[in-house]
């Protein structure tokens, strides 16, 4: 038997080392996947409100938008390539009565 200096006894806590990292790696990676955005950083949030498949590849959806002018509905339709802005709705506070 040759003696190459390193044993094979001293690289299990190597191993250990490297296996504890890549799962570490890939539980951070799994959390940030399902922690939901909060915004973009400047003041806006963004909710989807409910979504209808119309085709394969295409959808209708309705987006909530609270920015700091107030909250906006987005009604868009997506497809594979592109998505386009088919209406748009300011919301009325709660506490505010509709404007005539």
């Amino acid at each position: 038997m040759s003696d190459s200096g390193v044993s094979m006894v001293s690289l299990g806590p190597i191993f250990g080392l490297l296996a504890l990292l890549v799962l570490l790696a890939w539980g951070i990676q799994w959390a940030r996947k399902r922690v939901a955005p909060t915004g973009s950083g400047e003041g806006a949030e963004l909710r989807l409100v409910n979504h209808l498949a119309v085709g394969p590849q295409q959808r209708v959806a309705v987006v909530e938008v609270n920015g700091p002018n107030g909250s906006v509905q987005l009604t868009l339709g997506v497809t594979a390539h592109s998505i386009n802005l088919l209406h748009t709705q300011a919301l009325t506070p709660p506490n505010q009565p509709p404007a005539p």
